[in-house]
């Protein structure tokens, strides 16, 4: 087998890899990757045909076979440039799509040299045939010049617009491959269909290289997703990772950031040692917020995917120097907490200062001008419940205090006010009313549950107080027991209803409570009070 044999079987392995290539990823960015099919099968066309002209005719019949397999293999030699140029707009620009406009004007010279071929054996336009030689027609001359501009802006456009990205070494070695393929075909047409076919081991050797850079360096696996320049002008960062976090692109203020150097000072081409890429997007990665601290300052890292249809191929990580933020940031909170903590203890003093204006300072019960807050607002808005009050008071207090002294009667309030109010607290407001009289309002009782559990306080009151204040006489509590029920919802009456359950308690013998049963006996004949 010659090695022209095996140059073009080479080159029939390396395009189908690439037209599979191309037909993997369609769904991704069908543009880009229908265009890397196409030139992948244009060139399989290309091959196969030459190949087949060199099987049929032979070594020395390459004149021959020119002449019959050139006209069939112009359709995918003259879409091959078009194909290039695409690829190129797409690996440049991931929204660009081709127009209606564009794609009639690449088909125009692919239409007209396959209709020249077609009719080359009448006209000779594209190759003259000749017993023994052959040569190129004026078609094909104007074809060769028209591939040639549309490959040259297509290898452009990849260099003016990827050069500053980590995948230039794969771009380099993808247009290398190019040249060596344009070189092969160069020479064939420099021979005039004349001598060696040198073009099956020229695309052999590029093809092959051209997978190699497609494969190796995967250059079709993120696209750039903002012009370069635009990025540089930026005062923050930028860096884009592919999948496997290697740099795409990274502008001179994003390099600052990770070099930890003045942007003034730090180169602004050349990718940042990989190393330095994985230590950072480790970081990255692992901090939960979107702050973090790196080279002594505070950056912001904010990211977003970069996704081809449905897959991610990378990601976009935009840097701020925050550090002079967050620190203005803290002393701000600092102030805010100092200030934050003087309105407590302001909303304190506050809070303990209105408790004090209805707080009783002895006993610590709500005093009357609690009680008369309290009452305005019940008798506003009624509650469906009645309303029931008590007002009780120690039995004999003026005989404790002339006898045992004040400080005597002050431990005896203290400790009977706070009998009351354990017992009736969570569900009465407990007031001291005047001198030692206490009153107990309940919207939450019935007067017959409110009369049980006075039961229970005076019953405690009689075993325990005296032992418990020092002084050898039995103190015992009498009440009266008024509600709503039986006076309607005028506060006076209510209250002196309760007062005259008191005053009968006391005459029937202290020691007891009473309720009011009927408020036209107090109206009709109220008699002086007893003293105690």
């Amino acid at each position: 087998m010659s090695w022209e044999i095996v140059g073009y079987l080479l080159s029939l392995m390396a395009c189908s890899v690439l037209a599979v290539i191309g037909w993997q990823g369609r769904r991704r960015h069908p543009v880009l990757y229908w265009s890397v099919a196409g030139l992948g099968m244009s060139m399989i066309w290309w091959t196969m045909a030459v190949l087949i002209g060199r099987l049929v005719f032979g070594a020395d019949g390459y004149p021959a076979a020119a002449c019959v397999v050139l006209p069939i293999v112009l359709p995918a030699i003259a879409a091959i440039p078009a194909l290039l140029l695409v690829m190129s707009r797409a690996l440049c620009d991931m929204a660009w799509r081709p127009n209606r406009m564009l794609i009639a004007l690449l088909a125009v010279e692919p239409i007209a040299i396959t209709i020249a071929g077609i009719t080359n054996s009448r006209t000779g336009a594209v190759i003259t045939c000749h017993a023994q030689a052959a040569g190129f027609g004026p078609a094909f001359w104007i074809h060769s010049v028209y591939c040639y501009l549309l490959i040259g802006l297509a290898v452009a456009s990849m260099f003016r617009e990827l050069i500053d990205t980590s995948r230039r070494g794969g771009l380099l070695l993808f247009v290398i491959s190019l040249g060596i393929i344009l070189t092969g075909n160069a020479v064939t047409l420099i021979s005039e269909v004349e001598g060696p076919d040198v073009t099956a081991a020229f695309f052999g050797v590029g093809i092959s290289l051209m997978c190699y850079s497609i494969l190796r360096h995967r250059i079709l696996d993120i696209l750039p997703m903002a012009k370069v320049r635009v990025l540089d002008l930026l005062a923050e960062g930028v860096l884009v990772v592919d999948v496997r976090g290697r740099q795409v692109h990274i502008n001179p203020a994003g390099r600052a950031f990770l070099l930890g150097s003045s942007r003034a000072i730090v180169s602004t081409s050349g990718p940042v040692d990989p190393k330095v890429i994985e230590t950072f997007l480790r970081l990255v990665d692992a901090t939960s917020g979107s702050t973090i601290v790196w080279n002594g300052r505070e950056i912001d890292v904010r990211t977003s995917e970069v996704t081809q249809g449905t897959a991610v191929v990378g990601r976009i990580l935009t840097l701020s120097d925050v550090t002079e933020h967050m620190r203005d940031r803290r002393r701000l909170d600092e102030v805010n907490t100092a200030l934050r903590r003087r309105i407590a203890e302001v909303d304190s003093l506050r809070e303990d200062l209105a408790e004090r204006v209805v707080r009783d300072p002895l006993t610590g019960l709500y005093n009357r001008a609690y009680l008369d807050q309290l009452v305005e607002s019940l008798l506003a808005d009624p509650p469906a419940r009645a309303i029931s009050i008590a007002l009780l008071d120690i039995d004999h207090f003026k005989s404790i205090n002339d006898g045992y002294g004040h400080q005597a009667g002050d431990r005896v309030l203290i400790r009977v006010a706070g009998l009351v109010q354990a017992y009736l607290g969570a569900t009465c407001a407990v007031t001291r009313f005047g001198g030692d009289e206490l009153l107990v309002l309940t919207a939450q009782l019935t007067r017959t549950e409110l009369i049980a559990t006075l039961n229970d306080v005076r019953t405690r009151i009689d075993r325990n107080i005296a032992p418990e204040v020092g002084i050898p006489v039995p103190i015992t509590i009498s009440a009266g027991v008024a509600s709503t029920d039986e006076t309607g919802y005028y506060w006076l009456d209510l209250v002196n209803a309760a007062d005259a359950a008191l005053y009968r308690a006391k005459r029937q013998g202290r020691d007891r409570i009473v309720c009011h049963r009927a408020l036209i006996e107090w109206k009709h004949s109220r008699p002086a009070r007893e003293a105690d």
